[in-house]
């Protein structure tokens, strides 16, 4: 494993930034950031020791995974499970090292270990940085059973709890919430509030400020928009955009979208909507597909993972059998191995790997 080391570190040292080789390692996943940054995560051929702490005598060995950047490497890990870029550059990896636990690393600085991270989530202007960890649980085949949840923002532990979901941030980058529930109760904190209890709780995607965000509550059977105003059973789903909140409703194959200036159907199930101040886009699942509807273009694929929306043109990551693509409105790139984008200003930034070999497409937005 030195020896390749030592191999990708004069690839990257002395290449001209547009050609970079990973066919001598099984590369599992593409991350693109901002100035170029980028993040391969691949298989190496060296091995991890994995032991079972309900036989310390016993072990086995998987194969290692690494992160390569343009300028370091980290690993080996068990597994990774989130890499990415935050807004300044610096890189995010949240992985599994044997014997050790889960751990969250920002550039050079690590947290942990836990028995598993089931989120790792930030605001727009980074002010605040979090994710939810569990200690005492047993994780097996992606599965997490027993053991207490606790959240971290910016260094702070809140906790325990028995479960905790929809970790947010407002749009001002200053207040968190959360929805945990400890026993049969649910409870919703926001910053320094705390609502309680009740049977159920769907969050917003993000808000406002604590004291108008729009959550929903479940006592018993029935769901009440807060405080007090009843809304249909169906609700499964709330977006914020702008100074807008939808109410995302289902039924059977439809979702129903509303709010107090408008009401529409989508065939499908309603992942998401985005909109730019003028235009409005749809992710939605139907038939084992993603589509995105949008300025009367329908764009269909097995998968849609990431998007991006700005004056009237959308950028998107998408994949099928053939393999992934990267599409700008009506121009497509690919089929890859692995490929994602970045948009800075009126540039769209293209990392993709071929056979092995990692190269970049800079395109106008």
């Amino acid at each position: 494993m030195k020896r390749l080391f030592f191999i990708l570190s004069v690839i990257l040292l002395f290449s001209c930034g547009k050609n970079f080789d990973y066919s001598g390692v099984e590369v599992v996943d593409l991350k693109l950031g901002p100035n170029g940054e980028f993040a391969v995560v691949y298989y190496s051929n060296e091995t991890v020791n994995v032991y079972s702490f309900e036989k310390l005598v016993n072990s086995f060995q998987r194969r290692a995974v690494f992160v390569s950047t343009s300028h370091k490497t980290y690993g080996g890990y068990f597994s990774v499970k989130d890499v990415g870029f935050l807004s300044d550059g610096r890189i995010y990896i949240v992985a599994y090292k044997p014997t050790l636990g889960w751990l969250v690393r920002i550039d050079d600085k690590e947290l942990g270990y836990y028995s598993y991270i089931s989120s790792f989530s930030y605001s727009d202007n980074l002010n605040l940085i979090g994710f939810v960890y569990n200690v005492g649980g047993e994780f097996s085949n992606d599965s997490l059973i027993g053991g207490k949840y606790y959240v971290n923002i910016n260094g702070q532990d809140m906790g325990p709890y028995d479960y905790v979901d929809s970790l947010i941030f407002s749009k001002g980058g200053d207040s968190f919430a959360f929805s945990y529930s400890n026993g049969k109760n649910w409870y919703v904190k926001i910053s320094d509030y705390e609502y309680v209890c009740y049977n159920g709780v769907i969050l917003p995607n993000t808000f406002n400020a604590p004291e108008d965000i729009k959550f929903a509550y479940r006592i018993k059977v029935d769901w009440f928009l807060h405080p007090n105003y009843l809304i249909p059973r169906n609700i499964y789903k709330i977006i914020s955009l702008n100074n807008y909140t939808f109410f995302v409703f289902t039924n059977s194959n439809y979702s129903f979208v509303s709010n107090n200036i408008t009401n529409l159907s989508v065939e499908g199930k309603l992942v998401d909507m985005v909109y730019d101040g003028k235009n409005m886009l749809f992710l939605v699942q139907y038939d084992n597909k993603y589509k995105i509807f949008f300025n009367n273009k329908n764009i269909t694929f097995d998968n849609i993972m990431k998007y991006h929306l700005t004056n009237g043109k959308v950028v998107y990551k998408s994949k099928n059998t053939e393999g992934y693509y990267v599409g700008i409105d009506d121009k497509t790139f690919g089929p890859y191995d692995f490929v994602d984008f970045y948009v800075e200003g009126s540039k769209v930034k293209i990392a993709y790997i071929k056979n092995g070999k990692l190269n970049f497409i800079l395109e106008n937005f």
